[in-house]
């Protein structure tokens, strides 16, 4: 029993030199820091520009988007949106765009193509038959769509957009304005996206390593010491997620009803479930488990925190660039407000475990990892 003591005097000792060190850092440590968030933006946009042109010149990695895969395109981010198109072209594409978008039956030739998050299109377009007890589609209401004169998604408050193709002639005459595109397009496939971003990170971790190796060192050496309380602080870690996910839900429905903007699956996180099930997954789940988490908390948690000497300051600005990092590709201001706020909360939510546990890398990392790899696995189980 005595040894034990000793050990545990050891221990404690050994712990409080660490965090010594870690609070007395030399100027050496702080250029290191503000060099790993200079590579982190080089890195990532320079250099993923240059790979972005390196990838295209690769025939495997490309992919041509017709005028009608423009449309769907499109509408897979503009939850708000409508299109028109001819059934017999929708069917065959209904494999890869059927579990986003939803169909109505025009005519024996036409469907109207809708996102299936659109809950309000049974409340505007449809009617209730008294005698057959039962709703149809009301030819009036879809008139007044095509003309303009229902400008709003039901009660929902959310502004009707009309996408459409400007080289694709309908039997249908719509003069409602919309939102046109024009292809074809070349663009990177999913594959070649999923390997750009993958390309990205395998670039950043051995640069930020690099400059952050001897706190990854420190840090690590300071959890070994609490290995006996490894699965209650990921625990209780995750559970902090898990309530501040609840939080980030309803402020993103207030502030949803609040700016008149519906809620919905951010375009990054579209660009994650779309990339899962196509033959870039492998690359995206590595990327996303794996390497995001860690360069992610390196950054945002360990170089910013290191930076910025007042901790409420670096828990802003961590919180804040953060969920920039994951907004940029949103399609308007209004909707990168509402989706982002889960980004946002999740920032805040790592920064404060990150401070919890005496600004330690390795547990925020691990749980941001669980974290992570849950979400992938719900969506491959969802989708």
């Amino acid at each position: 029993m005595k040894k034990e003591n000793n050990l545990i005097e050891f221990e404690d000792i050994f712990k409080d030199e660490i965090k010594a060190r870690k609070e007395q850092k030399d100027p050496f440590d702080k250029r290191n820091y503000g060099t790993a968030i200079i590579m982190y933006v080089v890195v990532m946009f320079l250099v993923a520009v240059f790979l972005f042109g390196l990838l295209s010149r690769f025939e495997p990695f490309l992919i041509t988007y017709d005028e009608h895969d423009l449309i769907l395109e499109q509408l897979i981010i503009e939850d708000r949106g409508f299109a028109v198109m001819d059934g017999d072209i929708y069917d065959q594409k209904r494999a890869e765009y059927g579990r986003f978008l939803s169909t109505i039956d025009l005519d024996h030739d036409h469907v109207l193509i809708y996102h299936r998050s659109n809950v309000f299109i049974e409340e505007t377009l449809y009617s209730y038959d008294e005698i057959e007890e039962e709703t149809f589609l009301d030819p009036l209401l879809v008139e007044a769509l095509f003309t303009g004169g229902i400008d709003t998604w039901g009660d929902s408050g959310a502004p009707v957009l009309y996408i459409y193709g400007e080289t694709i002639v309908l039997p249908f005459d719509i003069t409602i304005e919309g939102e046109s595109v024009l292809g074809p397009v070349t663009s990177l496939s999913r594959l070649g996206l999923s390997v750009l971003n993958f390309l990205v990170y395998v670039i950043l971790l051995p640069i930020l390593i690099r400059f952050l190796k001897r706190d990854l060192v420190e840090d690590w050496s300071g959890f070994k010491l609490q290995k006996n309380q490894w699965f209650s602080i990921i625990i209780v870690g995750y559970l902090y997620l898990l309530a501040g996910n609840l939080i980030a839900n309803l402020l993103s429905s207030m502030l949803g009803t609040l700016l008149q903007v519906e809620s919905s699956v951010s375009v990054n996180q579209m660009t994650i479930i779309r990339t899962l099930h196509s033959n870039g997954a492998v690359f995206m789940i590595v990327s996303a488990v794996i390497l995001g988490p860690i360069v992610e908390e390196m950054i945002f948690r360990k170089a910013i925190f290191g930076l910025i000497t007042n901790e409420r300051i670096a828990l802003t600005v961590s919180t804040l660039s953060f969920g920039f990092i994951h907004l940029i590709a949103e399609a308007s201001f209004m909707q990168a407000l509402v989706n982002g706020i889960s980004y946002f909360v999740m920032g805040l939510v790592f920064g404060f475990i990150y401070i919890r546990n005496g600004k330690n890398i390795w547990p925020v990392i691990i749980i941001h990892i669980i974290t992570n790899l849950v979400a992938v696995l719900g969506i491959l189980y969802i989708y």
